[in-house]
């Protein structure tokens, strides 16, 4: 291998053009041999210039390739290059995206380019040597056009591939750009407005004036930025919203590309997001109105659409419910309203209701109050959406344990909450809903002794003597007990949900790891949950539900906080 690499390197310099764009586009498979790729790093700057000679001359989609290869094997050592390499780049992706459309050589050409964009990025954002920020911030200036032009109907066929290289700017240099200001705040030293992303010179400017000038934003960024959250630019907040106006005009067919978007500005700039959330353009709201698109009628039977809202709904509430001094209530209140509207519309298509009822459980963990308080303000939905999710957990319609488990913990959330404030259709069900959990958790019984819900005996039996739930009563989820109405009484309303459970996740996870990555639940172990829930119930709700569910169903209970009891001791012994 190494005798034929030595040819490679010479045939970079031969006279003939076309042997050596042949010898560029096939050094890439030495690269991922470690002893080949030894012999090239010394040289790799030679290696480069020649590879930067070809580039201006031909746009070859192998050929960019062959750079991409060479940033991600070299890393540190391409970052000196970072700025011509960008420069090149930039230069190559404008005559590639300019072909006649139709020309598939051309596109797949600029593809690359964006694709090799991404990797410097990267590699500049994770490298360890110092003067990477104003790098990044210089690189962001060099490849504004590109974001600015990405909105162009000759370019829709780029688009997919350029959000892409949007959310890398913003995800690594907002990330960089909140350490740089953090870091010159406690040295007491005022940075650099071109590392916010702000013009150093009048002839610096970006084509946006607007949001250079946008004080609240600018604010925004900095209390961002200064509390280690990161600081996105606001040249890079420029393509927000015209992002999401081109969502709602043409590109909600590629929704799923939104997706790792949206988590690149939640993410780094929170504070942002938020701010003026009653505004029509603030990002929430185009947010919220992404969701609702998504939503609505006949699209949500579009599998694509139906998961992705679900997940959009997840990470808003990831990134916003610990912000200081902000309030997502209403945010809450509008998505509890759109979901159960939509459940009650689609209530027989699985893979329609199962995402839905995913994000509703996230709601309710979040704010049990806000949204049942909200959902009980849309006439028939309270008893319609629970009715059915109840007999969904009866009849075994919840084929995949991971939504099985997101409804124990909303359940959960409800039966923690404080019972005078929700409302009283919900109220006059806590008994039924602690059933439903119970079966949920499918926890086998064991003998008994005690009570569940006064106190529970830690020296229980561990022979068998029943089998995993089953068998439980069907009826409405709402009402079936009209004589088990549920009153907190006075001093009983404290709000009782829990704090998460960060021990570790249980063994029994979900096959589908995806999925869970954009989950607040991911965390909570729903055994323990349910067992804090109820130890923390006052006297009289623990008495009330005693005397409302039948003595076979207090077995259960009791059996299930014996085996949460065991799974704490478990983990605290490892």
């Amino acid at each position: 291998m190494l005798p034929g690499l030595s040819g490679l390197e010479k045939s970079l310099r031969d006279p003939e053009f076309p042997v050596r764009v042949r010898a560029a586009v096939d050094i890439r498979h030495y690269l991922r041999n470690e002893r080949a790729a030894a012999q090239i790093k010394p040289n790799v700057a030679d290696l480069l210039k020649l590879l930067f000679t070809l580039l201006d001359d031909i746009d070859n989609t192998d050929l960019v390739a062959t750079i991409d290869q060479v940033i991600l094997r070299f890393g540190d050592d391409i970052v000196p290059f970072a700025l011509e390499l960008c420069s090149r780049l930039v230069k190559a992706f404008s005559r590639t995206a300019s072909a006649e459309q139709g020309d598939d050589e051309a596109c797949y050409a600029a593809t690359q380019c964006l694709h090799t964009l991404d990797s410097i990025v990267a590699t500049v954002s994770l490298s360890n040597l110092t003067g990477t920020i104003p790098l990044l911030a210089e690189i962001e200036r060099m490849t504004f056009t590109i974001f600015d032009r990405m909105f162009d109907d000759e370019r829709m066929e780029l688009f997919e591939d350029t959000l892409g290289l949007l959310a890398t700017f913003v995800h690594y240099s907002g990330r960089e750009r909140g350490f740089h200001l953090r870091e010159c705040a406690e040295a007491g030293v005022e940075p650099h407005k071109a590392v916010l992303g702000l013009p150093a010179t009048p002839d610096q400017e970006y084509p946006l004036q607007v949001v250079v000038q946008n004080s609240v934003l600018r604010q925004a960024v900095e209390v961002d930025a200064l509390k280690g959250r990161g600081a996105v630019s606001p040249a890079l907040w420029s393509f927000f919203p015209r992002a999401m106006h081109a969502f709602h005009e043409w590109a909600h067919e590629n929704c799923t590309y939104y997706i790792h978007f949206l988590q690149a500005y939640l993410s780094r700039s929170p504070r942002v997001f938020m701010v003026d959330q009653e505004a029509k353009e603030s990002p929430v709201q185009l947010l919220l109105g992404m969701i609702s698109f998504l939503w609505d009628g006949a699209r949500i039977r579009d599998l694509d659409c139906a998961v992705t809202g679900s997940y959009l709904v997840a990470l808003f509430l990831q990134h916003s419910r610990h912000l200081e001094g902000v309030s997502i209530d209403r945010e809450i209140a509008v998505l509890s309203q759109l979901l159960v509207r939509e459940i009650r519309a689609w209530p027989q298509v699985e893979y329609v209701v199962a995402p839905l009822l995913r994000s509703l459980s996230h709601l309710l963990y979040i704010s049990p109050i806000v949204t049942l308080t909200a959902i009980d303000k849309v006439p028939g939905c309270m008893e319609d959406v629970f009715t059915l999710w109840v007999s969904r957990v009866r009849e075994n319609h919840m084929d995949w344990w991971y939504d099985r488990r997101c409804s124990a913990i909303a359940l959960t959330s409800i039966l923690g909450s404080d019972w005078n404030s929700v409302p009283s259709s919900i109220r006059q069900s806590i008994p039924e809903l602690l059933r439903t959990i119970v079966q949920i958790l499918d926890v086998p019984l064991t003998a008994p002794s005690g009570n569940a819900l006064t106190g529970v005996d830690e020296n229980i039996d561990e022979g068998s003597v029943g089998g995993p739930l089953a068998g439980i009563s069907s009826g409405s989820a709402l009402g079936c007990l009209p004589g088990a109405d549920i009153e907190g009484s006075e001093g009983d309303g404290d709000d009782l949900s829990p704090p998460p459970m960060n021990g570790a996740p249980p063994a029994n996870r979900s096959d589908d790891g995806e999925d869970l990555m954009f989950s607040l639940l991911r965390e909570v172990d729903e055994l323990l949950f349910f067992e804090s829930v109820i130890q923390r119930l006052p006297p009289s709700a623990s008495q009330q539900l005693e005397r409302a569910i039948p003595m076979q169903d207090n077995k259960r209970v009791q059996c299930t906080l014996h085996r949460a009891a065991e799974l704490r001791r478990a983990r605290l012994i490892t």
